[in-house]
């Protein structure tokens, strides 16, 4: 795949990865950063040479994958690897970009008290949920308190 025609168009790079350019050159450093905390270097290594060279492509590659979430047969023929190579890549380059988005402090909270500190000082926050079905009690008295007010298409 020619990443530097893909990027070049904002659409097409929008529609392939997700992202500008412009956002794919600021998030590039990071990446490399946290690729660097994650892959342990080993000298001893052996192996095909590695067929994503650049930081760039690695980060093409992993952005490519979280938008369209190809299956990894259809990921290494389109990044021209075997399988089970684009599952270990996927991994390691997932591993990466969580870190290069942490240290960004772009990722979610991932428990109450974190999202509290990011939410102090805020005076509304709005929540958009969907409904979900819950099964409800066989008893008809038991049930009222589980009515949402929807009525069911099959009655």
């Amino acid at each position: 795949m020619d990443i530097d025609k893909v990027l070049s168009d904002d659409r097409t790079s929008q529609a392939a990865i997700g992202l500008t350019e412009k956002v794919f050159q600021k998030l590039l450093p990071l990446f490399e950063k946290g690729l660097s905390k994650s892959v342990k270097k080993n000298p001893y290594r052996g192996g095909r040479p590695d067929r994503l060279k650049t930081t760039r492509e690695r980060l093409f590659f992993i952005l490519f994958f979280l938008k369209n979430y190809p299956t990894y047969d259809v990921l290494g023929i389109q990044f021209g690897m075997h399988r089970s190579c684009a599952f270990r890549k996927v991994n390691r380059f997932m591993t990466a970009l969580r870190i290069a988005l942490k240290s960004a402090g772009v990722l979610p909270a991932e428990t109450i008290g974190e999202l509290k500190k990011r939410l102090d000082g805020i005076n509304l926050v709005i929540v958009d949920g969907t409904e979900q079905r819950k099964n409800r009690p066989k008893d008809r008295e038991k049930q009222k308190s589980y009515y949402s007010g929807k009525k069911n298409s099959t009655r």
